[in-house]
């Protein structure tokens, strides 16, 4: 009984622990850390990293939620939320376009809500940022604009992989192609823009980012409990063989025992 409250006491204060440390998701990890740290395999100096054997066993309990519970141990520096990849993209020029196709397809809307075109004034243009370039150079050769030139580019509805959205947009006769990284959002960019086209994603169907990570983290919360459950059900099947082996041992001690004349 005193072992079952201290092992309740430690585990509160692991929970605890874990509250205190700032981008240590809880519900992700606490299960799995608090796990971690009762058998001793996260209790490494990590400023020293000449301890290999610990810093091994560590990554090795974290398993698979490695990378989202490093740091709820101290193993890693905590993610920064304002680094995300919502904006960074990868960027190539296609090969023969056809910007009269192009310009037919983007002028009106799309009766099937397949993408969504922007029309802005092309002088507009904002310097690139977190880019890509898959082939050629960085600065491709500016176009002639006059002052009034606008410049249009259509985002896909539904985001894609980066060789759907090429192939997509060079079946539009777009001059470009711009695939950002977050989530997959297409952006096909006609000959007269700057710049790649627009800085942010815009496509109209792709789930937002809190909807995708909870989902993500849904399902690893789901994994994690699974396989504590399992792990859980292993203990208490040991533990029950434990007890099946001392009361066979014990029925065989009863059964040495000479039977006593009780009428003598």
């Amino acid at each position: 009984m005193k072992g079952c409250a201290f092992f309740c006491v430690t585990l509160v204060t692991i929970l605890g622990s874990l509250c205190i440390v700032e981008a240590c998701n809880e519900a992700i990890c606490g299960p799995i850390v608090s796990k971690c740290i009762l058998i001793d395999a996260c209790s490494c100096d990590f400023g020293n990293f000449t301890n290999s054997k610990c810093l091994k066993n560590c990554t090795l309990c974290l398993d698979s939620l490695f990378m989202d519970c490093c740091a709820c141990v101290g193993l890693c520096k905590p993610k920064d939320n304002e680094e995300g990849m919502d904006n960074s993209s990868s960027v190539e020029e296609l090969k023969e376009p056809l910007p009269e196709l192009f310009n037919v397809l983007t002028e009106e809307e799309d009766l099937l809500a397949r993408w969504k075109s922007f029309t802005y004034p092309a002088s507009d243009a904002k310097p690139v940022k977190n880019i890509l370039l898959i082939k050629g150079k960085r600065e491709r050769t500016k176009p002639e604009l006059q002052e009034d030139t606008n410049c249009t580019v259509a985002f896909m509805s539904e985001c894609s992989a980066m060789q759907k959205c090429k192939d997509a947009c060079k079946s539009m006769g777009a001059s470009q192609y711009r695939w950002f990284h977050d989530h997959g959002c297409c952006q096909c960019v006609g000959p007269t823009c700057l710049n790649y086209g627009l800085n942010s994603p815009r496509c109209s169907n792709c789930p937002p980012p809190d909807e995708v990570d909870n989902i993500e983290q849904e399902e690893k919360i789901i994994k994690e409990m699974n396989r504590i459950d399992e792990q859980v059900m292993e203990m208490e099947e040991e533990i029950n063989d434990e007890f099946e082996d001392d009361d066979d041992v014990d029925d065989d001690e009863d059964d040495d025992e000479p039977e006593v004349d009780l009428e003598g």
